[in-house]
């Protein structure tokens, strides 16, 4: 969030803090007791949107290390292959699997794992005749998981990307739509309280006026709440 929407988010906190305070008043209008709920989902809202979108998941980080050790993998047994495929000159096996670590993790992740797969094939048609260049099942099977497993990573960063994209649409959504609530329902309700119930008007007055500073010069507003407000209990 920008710090305007951080201003105002804390805000709207801090109107949700004194409606819970008040809470038997709140219920006495039903009306209003519904627009302090709905304004409890949105902050719970807007909280879990903002975290997405400042979230750092390490997807990048893990398709790193899954990306290294699968070329670790698979040049290691292309070498191996190479030699044997040179020693019964076979050109065209030798030729399947013939990559520098450059060459391997040219391109895109796709990209890369065909070219391991490639490499698996080419293993696969000879594994028996192998073992005497050091091509074990084990180190066979290990390759197969090594490919696995990368392309099981290899889209999140992008999936981590879209979620904070989407996470961002979601809170340019969500700030108009409790503006709106705040402006159009809770105020108008609440102002019924000014002479019956002066303090639970005059906080949530000052309350608001956090509200309209924020979003008039995007201060972050330091706000004695540390938690969001749980959605009050309806009367049977």
């Amino acid at each position: 969030m920008d710090k305007k929407q951080i201003a105002k988010s804390n805000a709207y906190v801090a109107v949700a803090a004194v409606l819970s305070a008040n809470e038997s008043d709140v219920a006495s209008v039903k009306a209003l007791s519904d627009a302090s709920d709905k304004l409890t989902e949105h902050n719970l809202e807007i909280d879990t949107h903002a975290k997405t979108q400042a979230s750092t998941s390490g997807a990048s980080e893990a398709k790193q290390v899954a990306l290294e050790k699968l070329a670790d993998g698979a040049l290691e047994i292309a070498a191996a292959v190479h030699a044997y495929a040179e020693a019964e000159e076979d050109f065209e096996l030798a030729g399947r699997v013939a990559f520098s670590r450059t060459a391997l993790l040219k391109g895109s992740g796709a990209t890369v794992a065909a070219r391991c797969r490639g490499i698996v094939d080419a293993t696969a048609e000879h594994l028996a005749a192998l073992a005497d260049n050091g091509v074990t099942t084990a180190k066979f099977n290990a390759l197969k998981l090594a490919v696995k497993s990368f392309d099981g990573v290899r889209t999140l960063p992008r999936q981590s990307k879209t979620s904070r994209s989407t996470a961002t649409k979601q809170l340019k959504r969500l700030f108009p739509k409790v503006d709106r609530l705040l402006a159009k329902r809770m105020d108008k309700l609440v102002l019924q309280f000014k002479s019956t119930k002066p303090a639970f008007y005059d906080r949530y007055k000052a309350a608001r006026s956090i509200v309209q500073a924020g979003a008039h010069n995007g201060k972050v507003v330091e706000l004695p709440v540390a938690t969001v407000p749980v959605p009050l209990a309806k009367a049977a």
